[in-house]
């Protein structure tokens, strides 16, 4: 999981980091462990303020994290065809005395729609728990990496959660924090 500085291997990724660079804004995009841009399925590119942040990929952490789950309700087994993950950088802030700061971006599943053996799912009940089952995985994958490489570092968290306000996770929050 390595990040790289965004580059002229793509033209879309080359015109943004040009009109990013105009108003000030660095970017660093990631890679697979294939080496191919994490941007066409599971990645982000970051883009910080050069007057406010500094990175540096051989000294700061930086990577991503596949969030690829299973989930099974009723007899019906189906995971998380999105490939989705969670992307994250280490930037040194440098209008408060060099913080580090992490910045965290994910994009969890939308509802599935087949079971693992490409047979449609029609029943909405079993899509939806099927997939709160894959959203709460991933929801306890990224608050252990967050808890791992942030640490007591100041972070920020976000991203696409593909959650509903009707959504109720109350009776299942002690989910979200990672086990000691």
């Amino acid at each position: 999981s390595a990040a790289k500085l965004v580059d002229e291997t793509r033209s879309w990724d080359v015109a943004l980091l040009q009109d990013m660079k105009k108003l000030g804004y660095d970017g660093v995009s990631f890679t697979d462990e294939s080496g191919l841009a994490t941007t066409t399925g599971r990645g982000t590119m970051f883009f910080y303020k050069r007057d406010r942040f500094t990175f540096d990929k051989s000294r700061q952490d930086h990577g991503w994290l596949s969030l690829d789950t299973r989930g099974t309700y009723n007899g019906v087994t189906a995971k998380n065809g999105q490939n989705r993950a969670l992307q994250w950088i280490e930037l040194i802030d440098t209008a408060h005395h060099n913080q580090p700061v992490y910045f965290f971006n994910t994009h969890f599943a939308i509802n599935v729609s087949k079971d693992i053996n490409g047979k449609k799912i029609t029943d909405s009940t079993v899509i939806s728990k099927i997939t709160r089952d894959i959203r709460t995985q991933q929801a306890v994958k990224v608050a252990t990496a967050i808890k791992e490489k942030a640490g007591n570092q100041p972070y920020f968290a976000m991203g696409d959660y593909n959650s509903s306000l009707s959504a109720s996770y109350t009776s299942e929050s002690n989910y979200l924090t990672p086990q000691e």
